[in-house]
């Protein structure tokens, strides 16, 4: 298995979908505003990462517990996490060319809850690393 092409680990719990939806509710601009302070994270933690062209990626989502669904996390997730990788320079777009494949995967992680995203430059090497985190699910 070849290393990844980029490796950005963001920590603390990430708001889902449901948290996204809710605050666009609750006031005009709240998830607006909720959405700019995640894109804002992802990019000051990606300052430092040199641009890529794009791959096969894999999120590795480290929840507390299981109270929130894997759908619902991801989903609010990674659109958050690519406008930032965009914001940064990091990817150019988040477009078919740029988002090969993409692949998740839960465990749970009390003490350091977060985010792990890698890109691959190879399908069978980005579905390997899956399945290593996979094995390590509780």
């Amino acid at each position: 298995m070849s290393d990844p092409i980029l490796h950005l680990r963001l920590y603390g719990r990430r708001p889902g979908l449901n948290e996204i939806v809710s605050a666009d509710r609750t006031a005009r601009m709240a998830g607006a505003r909720l959405k700019a302070n995640e894109m804002r994270a992802v990019a000051l933690a990606a300052r430092n990462l040199k641009p890529i062209p794009g791959g096969f990626w894999l999120f590795v989502w480290m929840e507390p517990n299981r109270r929130r669904d894997p759908d619902n996390i991801a989903a609010g997730g990674v659109k958050v996490i690519f406008d930032g990788l965009q914001d940064a320079g990091i990817i150019r777009r988040d477009g078919w060319e740029q988002v090969r494949g993409l692949l998740n995967a839960q465990v749970i992680d009390k003490a350091r809850p977060g985010v792990l995203v890698e890109c691959y430059a190879h399908a069978d090497d980005c579905a390997a690393a899956w399945l290593e985190w996979e094995g390590k699910r509780e």
